[in-house]
């Protein structure tokens, strides 16, 4: 593999955050889906669980790429006026 295939160090790092992350998800995703659902422990709970945390994972991530988004967007504006 050439160096310039080889992955950063910032993106093997978030690579290797993807798990705790997760994690920290579902355990929001439970206390969320235990409140509309509560005393339920079939598979299709855990199943609902599961999505609900991939959905807010991603929610929060599409979030943080908009905010980066928009810091570039002004800061192209921000050369434009100057």
């Amino acid at each position: 593999m050439s160096k310039e295939n080889q992955p950063s160090e910032a993106h093997i790092k978030r690579r290797n955050d993807i798990p705790s992350q997760f994690y920290d998800w579902i355990i929001e995703a439970r206390k969320l889906v235990d409140a509309h659902f509560p005393n339920e422990v079939s598979s299709a709970h855990n199943a609902m669980v599961i999505e609900t945390a991939k959905s807010m994972m991603m929610m929060h991530k599409l979030g943080e790429i908009e905010m980066a988004i928009n810091d570039i967007v002004f800061e192209l504006d921000d050369r434009e006026e100057t």
